[in-house]
């Protein structure tokens, strides 16, 4: 039976796909409109900047859409292999809308891009987790349950590992016939296999005459073992102080991870690159399409990096109010930004055909490798092998000559001397 929730989410997801891709479409198809100047606010440029905005919206809907898409659905991976079927929407709205020839080698370069986008993402492996309550040893259960809610979120707004929720957890509980809290090594190693969870993250509040003690342990329920544990101490009982004492162990047992440094220098030789290729393409008179869309595309992949800084920095349970007092929103905007008007220009001076491809396959491949460097995340080797695969239909698709498009798009209009004459 099909499950109406992960249907309406996979939904979703390709309708954001084909938005971002057909948005893109569109602003190709009118970017032209912005050298009218100030004319472009009046008849009959008027309607140009309108499909023009229209598409711009529809490229904006993308991130709401995904986000609705991940309230479905819960495998991340399921969602971005969408881009992919993005990818061949664009191809037919280029085709029959705009007018744009495309040749084999072109087709061949579209195909392996869509091919491995597709499958990349489902062989993304996720750690699951789940937050047990606290053991209560010395102090009132109603008090531990009190501090377990205070750890709970906490502990799942360090968005480390795919947590749970809290009913699949407690109706797995009822249904072994297990406590809340104080499992043994071997109950763990159970609950781990039924829930299919990979970690679970528990502990103690211990309280004695002179100290309260909060300890928090990740158990690992595949190899039976304590990955990590911490424990703090202090000597006032108010429940501020506890609370505050929970949050602490919280913050030593999962410390937020991401490393500026090598965000800035993994990103700057990159960066010079794309810009110096910018410089050549402009100079040559080729491969603007190709350049443009993977400077544009490698700037968003850069504003996304921040964006997830900014959530790791703060937590992922914290508001984007909270995000807002740290700069990091506010460069991912303006590196946004910038990925928006290069991607312009690619269109400017080049086909959708080229510049959108290049533009995805840049934003796919340079977040999953910085994160490793960034983040300390790392992807699994057959990822890494249609990343080459991504890489070589990039390739394929700067290898058309310009006499090859030439004479594909004589073969399609029937000129003399294209053997239709």
């Amino acid at each position: 039976m099909i499950d109406v929730k992960v249907l309406i989410g996979v939904s979703l997801a390709l309708l954001g796909a084909v938005f971002l891709n057909v948005g893109k479409g569109l602003e190709k198809m009118k970017v032209h409109v912005f050298a009218q100047k100030w004319n472009m606010f009046r008849k009959p440029h008027r309607r140009d900047l309108g499909i023009w905005l229209l598409g711009m919206c529809m490229t904006a809907s993308y991130g709401i859409l995904q986000w609705g898409a991940m309230s479905f659905v819960s495998n991340p991976s399921l969602i971005v292999s969408m881009t992919g079927f993005g990818l061949v929407a664009l191809v037919i709205f280029a085709v029959r809308v705009i007018g744009e020839r495309v040749t084999r080698k072109e087709f061949v370069g579209i195909g392996i891009i869509v091919i491995c986008t597709v499958l990349m993402p489902y062989f993304q492996s996720e750690s699951t987790a789940v937050v047990m309550d606290l053991e209560a040893v010395n102090i009132e259960e109603g008090q531990a349950r009190e501090i377990s809610d205070e750890v709970r979120p906490a502990v799942t707004g360090t968005g480390k590992y795919r947590f749970l929720g809290q009913e699949v957890l407690e109706d797995a509980l009822e249904k072994m016939e297990l406590p809340r809290s104080g499992l043994s090594e071997k109950e763990l190693v159970k609950l781990g296999n039924h829930l299919k969870v990979q970690r679970i993250i528990g502990g103690r509040v211990v309280a004695s005459d002179q100290t309260h003690t909060v300890s928090l342990q990740i158990f690992n329920t595949q190899t039976s073992t304590v990955e990590k544990a911490v424990e703090k101490k202090c000597n006032d009982y108010s429940d501020p102080e506890i609370f505050a004492l929970a949050s602490s162990a919280v913050g030593d047992l999962f410390p937020a991870r991401y490393n500026l440094m090598n965000l800035f220098l993994g990103t700057l030789v990159p960066l010079a690159a794309f810009v110096v290729l910018c410089a050549v393409a402009l100079a040559s008179k080729r491969l603007h399409g190709f350049s443009f869309g993977a400077l544009s595309g490698f700037l968003n992949a850069i504003a996304a990096l921040l964006t997830k800084v900014s959530w790791v920095h703060v937590g992922t349970n914290a508001s984007v109010f909270e995000q807002l007092k740290y700069p990091f929103l506010y460069i991912a905007l303006i590196f946004g930004i910038g990925a928006t008007v290069l991607t312009q220009v690619g269109f400017w001076r080049d086909r959708a055909i080229i510049v959108v491809p290049t533009f995805m396959s840049v934003c796919i491949i340079s977040p999953a490798v910085l994160e490793y460097f960034v983040f300390g995340n790392y992807l699994q080797m057959v990822q890494y092998i249609f990343m080459g695969g991504i890489i070589a239909g990039v390739i394929f698709l700067s290898l058309s000559t310009p006499e090859e498009i030439l004479a594909v798009e004589l073969e399609d209009t029937g000129a003399p001397g294209s053997g239709n004459g």
